[in-house]
């Protein structure tokens, strides 16, 4: 939408600037801040004097609009010039901030949380490991940074291959998450088992994170590993600890590799080329790249075709479509022509496998506190999931529960052993909430009376916080 165009429009009619949609409610003002025009939202606000509190038919202000949306410069101008109301709540009750952590918008986030103040890259993921630790951790009872194993990097660089927990334990290369300085740079490997029991029996893996690590423009001072620091025998106690804390190791972490498996080519099986498709398919792997983005660690993947050196591609947490981005950008740094292999860069985005439950957190907040109480302590059971696949008599619920929640629940992507997928689920949308929300003590104990979803008055509908 260009500025002439939408001068004339307001001209041509005394009621161009009050152009409501009838279905949506959404203003014209909301209309132009979708499409991004700063120049026109100003022309509305402060030519045509368009109020910036008005709502849509779900209660969403411009301010809302502009935070799902993931409009920087318009959210600024609203909320610095204009004095927005930043805390206002849709009728979910989401606020700006839970609007733009339902759509990953990482730059807004970082805004409303930090402000305009100066950070480094590593600044979102130590303010949300702060927020993480004093909520979660001091009231979780499983949830404890003495569970968190970590080896440090030269253990790792002198290890000459992936290091299994017995051997750290043993050699007692393991670091105690709750000993470590807060300001050290950990690096959190998400990478593709290549086989079981070994993840890495070629030591494929283990080169390209050794490379990554020495060419990084910083120095690591810890790894953290699956294999390394979640003991493999799941008899042991620990397991379940070391599997539950998973998501204390990622918001204790500054930065995140992604070491997706290398597969031969269909033209060519004596050829390998990093399968991205296939890494975005796992259960496992897709929880860990989506909690990495939502704890705003650094985050690059690798890339590497044939005997080519590996590239490093940072994803870019200002787009919705960051691994499509970091292909394109490997693509042409590896010049290499795709050749009918490119289909292993593709693959569904975390952040939209994520969209769903985002949503799905933020309802269950306002309108199931039974169900939200479970996910914030990972406790969500085959009961919950009955409870959320039940097909719900408001038509307005059924983008979230019901065959929808079934459909992506089911599309967390394949797992070895299916009985994971729901303890995966627990561990995304734990890790979603306490992204969003800074819970204090008592908000974990007051939970309400529940309301069945078919006795349900809740108004949700499918555009829950604008998405």
């Amino acid at each position: 939408m260009d500025l002439p165009w939408l001068k004339d429009f307001c001209e041509s009619d005394e009621r161009g600037k009050d152009y409501t949609e009838p279905e949506s409610g959404y203003t014209l003002l909301m209309l132009v801040i979708q499409s991004g025009s700063i120049e026109c939202v100003k022309y509305l606000v402060e030519e045509c004097k368009v109020s910036i509190e008005q709502t849509d038919i779900w209660h969403n202000t411009a301010i809302i609009h502009a935070s799902t949306f993931g409009k920087m410069e318009i959210l600024k101008y609203l909320s610095e010039e204009r004095g927005a109301n930043m805390q206002v709540q849709n009728i979910f009750g989401a606020t700006p901030l839970d609007c733009a952590f339902g759509n990953a918008q990482i730059e807004v986030i970082r805004y409303l949380l930090l402000g305009n103040q100066a950070y480094n890259e590593t600044a979102v993921s130590r303010f949300f490991f702060g927020r993480f630790f004093k909520s979660a951790c001091a009231n979780g009872s499983c949830l404890s940074l003495k569970y968190v194993s970590l080896i440090s990097v030269e253990t790792f660089l002198n290890a000459k291959q992936f290091p299994v927990f017995s051997e750290c334990a043993s050699k007692r290369w393991h670091v105690s998450g709750d000993s470590v300085d807060p300001n050290c740079r950990i690096l959190f490997i998400s990478h593709r088992w290549q086989t079981q029991p070994h993840p890495d029996p070629e030591q494929k893996q283990y080169a390209i994170v050794c490379e990554f690590i020495r060419q990084a423009r910083y120095s690591f001072d810890f790894v953290w590993l699956d294999y390394a620091c979640i003991t493999q025998n799941k008899e042991d106690p620990l397991f379940l600890l070391h599997i539950h804390n998973i998501p204390t190791a990622l918001f204790c972490a500054t930065d995140c590799l992604i070491v997706p498996m290398c597969q031969s080519t269909p033209q060519n099986e004596c050829l390998s080329i990093t399968d991205l498709s296939d890494y975005l398919g796992r259960g496992w792997c897709q929880v860990e790249a989506i909690v990495a983005i939502y704890t705003g660690c650094v985050t690059h993947c690798s890339y590497q075709v044939h005997s080519q050196s590996p590239k490093f591609i940072p994803l870019d947490s200002y787009k919705s479509d960051r691994f499509a981005c970091a292909s394109s950008t490997a693509l042409s740094e590896l010049n290499a022509e795709a050749g009918g292999w490119d289909q292993l860069w593709q693959g569904r985005e975390p952040t939209q496998v994520a969209l769903s439950f985002a949503n799905l957190v933020i309802i269950c907040k306002n309108r199931f506190p039974n169900i939200f109480a479970k996910m914030i302590q990972m406790e969500l059971d085959a009961k919950s999931i009955e409870f959320l696949g039940r097909t719900p008599t408001d038509q307005l619920l059924k983008p979230y529960f019901g065959s929808k929640f079934i459909e992506s629940y089911k599309g967390l992507g394949q797992f070895t052993d299916e009985t994971d997928r729901l303890v995966v689920l627990n561990l995304l949308c734990f890790c979603i909430a306490y992204s969003m929300y800074d819970f204090q003590p008592e908000q974990k104990k007051e939970v309400k009376p529940q309301t069945s979803i078919s006795e349900s008055t809740c108004e949700c509908c499918e555009t829950c916080c604008m998405m």
